[in-house]
């Protein structure tokens, strides 16, 4: 549990997408992504789907309405332990994340912390929407293979998978006590073949990935994305729900972590403060 505790695995947006010093080095980054889904259309029919992800995850932090939503964690440390429940309000701006009214098992957390700095330490990670920008931002340089068909029950979908070398991961964080690194990781982007939209997007780190005396040796994040409405904003295609398992290299099992998305709104007139049990 200690160790679940001090792990903070972060995905956070490339720096321009945070906030650049100018509109032109917004616009110069979002060109080169934009290239880079252009060179995988290129490659050939097969890889027409996956560009069209590549240009959603590209266009999405400039058309992604500020919304809010509440993020459930359901955190088990072994199968047969009951879990531990997490809720936050979770507020994107601009697919930035930032947390408030942490709950454990329905108890309001008290401290001094940042809402953000509470979420993580009590959820272990956060970033999930984020992910998928990082994947196709062009300084990740990711390298897919052709499709293959394949199916998730009555779904039938194209899966492209896909690698990050370490050097080229300059946007997903783990961080430990007195330490951080980025790993390099691999993991598969599953499009609906039906309407060409991202189903369902997994990442990976293996231990020939991160150091060898990192606390966690392997890792999976796997993120479901649907239709939602957001309010006035209309319905939008973003994360709904996850699972995200860690495994400790100097510990016997790992941790799953089971995260879902609900109760959005559009950050801003329509959006409503829910009351936090006590």
């Amino acid at each position: 549990m200690l160790l679940l505790i001090l792990l903070l695995l972060s995905s956070e947006l490339p720096g321009t997408y945070q906030g650049a010093a100018n509109a032109h080095d917004q616009i110069a980054r979002m060109d080169t992504n934009e290239q880079f889904c252009a060179g995988l259309r290129h490659r050939g029919s097969g890889f027409e789907q996956l560009a069209n992800t590549c240009q959603y995850a590209v266009a999405a932090p400039h058309t992604l309405p500020d919304f809010v939503c509440t993020e459930t964690v359901k955190r088990f440390f072994s199968p047969k332990q009951r879990p531990d429940i997490i809720t936050a309000q979770l507020t994107v701006e601009k697919t930035r994340s930032h947390y408030a009214y942490v709950t454990v098992n329905g108890k309001t957390v008290v401290s001094g912390k940042t809402g953000d700095n509470l979420f993580e330490e009590k959820a272990g990670s956060t970033g999930e929407f984020a992910m998928l920008f990082n994947v196709f931002d062009a300084s990740s340089q990711a390298e897919f293979a052709p499709a293959a068909d394949t199916t998730v029950g009555p779904k039938r979908l194209k899966r492209y998978d896909f690698r990050v070398k370490r050097e080229n991961n300059v946007n997903w964080t783990w961080r430990f006590p007195g330490s951080a690194i980025n790993p390099g990781y691999h993991g598969s982007v599953f499009v609906d073949r039906a309407n060409g939209e991202i189903f369902r997007l997994v990442v990976q780190v293996s231990s020939d990935e991160v150091d060898s005396l990192t606390p966690v040796s392997e890792a999976t994040t796997t993120i479901d994305y649907s239709d939602v409405v957001i309010g006035v904003a209309g319905t939008h295609h973003v994360p709904v729900r996850g699972e995200a398992v860690s495994c400790f290299r100097f510990m016997d099992g790992c941790i799953r972590a089971a995260i879902s998305f609900d109760n959005f709104h559009k950050f801003g007139a329509d959006t409503r403060v829910l009351p936090v049990p006590q």
